[in-house]
């Protein structure tokens, strides 16, 4: 027996490299317990976690980072994290985003809506239950993101039905043609899945209108336009996404063409010849021809009552054969100068 213990000693005074096998015994024997009263100690804690109402609630702990895939302990939280996930390792919200959709992902959610949830909650968007719940997941499991976000307090995000298949935009091919004083006929391509089409049209001091045409038409003739105006067109293909551009041509629209005479108004009578200078009798001399101001606001039919009466019709029709470019019924917007006659024969006084 006494051999056995002298052999026992010498065994645990042999040395492995600078120290006796005894101390490299009693050295192992103190790590393993320190490891195991960690884990002890850390079984019960974990990560605080919004709640789908709100509340805050304290959620079960990750598993130790020394052993993966360990479960969480504390009687109110789900199953821990794998072992290589410790909260507070990730420096920005992004890193720690992107972490939680993998982990998301990894269990089985699906990727959009894994995304949708995560990137709602670091945004301070308004979540539905179910992306609280995600949320509430990754946190559990990997602890909240550095910079924890306020609910609430950013505007919803801009959502579009499920399934939209967008048209292709900017339709190809926008050319304005057919351009009148008061309209413009447009023409383009169709464009793929396009249901309708937004034209949009606008000019220096004019406001911006907006006209839809059907998804089966590559054509819209926009009236209502003033003329001698250029006007810039654009169009798009709905649905778009906000992003979509517009194609664009311009148009300049006609001017008013002059205004002629009704056609209903009969052809003035011609007014007499002047008399030859050489035949001038004695008694009489060459007047020459004589002009007037017709004033703004009033037609040469106006101007032949005031000054000659209704009782002279030959008056007018001298007005009108002496002034063939201007409507005997138009009425001028400014002074214009007028003829009353050409060089005739007056008796000397």
């Amino acid at each position: 027996m006494a051999e056995e213990i002298t052999e026992a000693g010498n065994f645990l005074t042999h040395k492995v490299g600078p120290l006796p096998i005894g101390v490299w015994m009693v050295a192992a024997g103190g790590i393993y317990w320190y490891v195991r009263k960690k884990n002890a100690g850390s079984a019960n804690t974990g990560p605080t976690a919004l709640t789908p109402s709100g509340r805050v609630g304290t959620t079960g702990g990750i598993g130790s980072s020394d052993m993966s895939g360990g479960s969480g302990g504390g009687s109110g939280g789900d199953t821990g994290g794998s072992g290589s996930t410790v909260a507070g390792q990730y420096a920005t919200n992004d890193a720690w985003g992107r972490a939680a959709i993998n982990y998301l992902v990894a269990r089985g959610v699906d990727p959009t809506v894994a995304n949708s949830a995560i990137t709602q909650f670091l945004a301070s968007q308004n979540l539905t239950a179910d992306q609280q719940a995600q949320v509430n997941l990754a946190i559990q499991a990997m602890g909240s993101p550095p910079n924890p976000p306020q609910p609430g307090t950013a505007p919803p995000p801009i959502t579009t039905p499920p399934g939209t298949v967008y048209a292709a935009n900017p339709p190809t091919g926008l050319s304005a043609g057919n351009i009148g004083m008061n309209s413009v006929d447009l023409t383009w391509n169709k464009a793929t899945n396009a249901t309708a089409y937004t034209i949009k049209y606008s000019a220096p001091g004019v406001s911006a209108q907006t006209m839809t045409v059907n998804g089966t038409d590559t054509h819209a003739t926009v009236g209502g336009l003033s003329a001698g105006t250029r006007y810039e067109f654009q169009v798009q293909a709905v649905p778009a996404k906000p992003s979509d551009s517009y194609a664009s041509t311009s148009a300049t629209t006609s001017n008013a063409p002059a205004q002629q005479p009704p056609a209903s108004q009969p052809p003035p009578s011609p007014a007499p010849a002047p008399a030859p200078s050489s035949s001038v009798p004695p008694g009489y001399h060459m007047q020459p021809a004589q002009y007037a101001v017709l004033p703004g606001s009033m037609s040469l039919r106006q101007y032949w009552q005031q000054h000659y009466g209704a009782g002279n019709p030959q008056a007018l029709q001298n007005l009108i054969y002496y002034n063939p470019t201007i409507p005997v019924d138009w009425t001028a917007h400014m002074a214009l100068s007028i003829k009353t006659s050409d060089a005739h024969l007056v008796p000397d006084r």
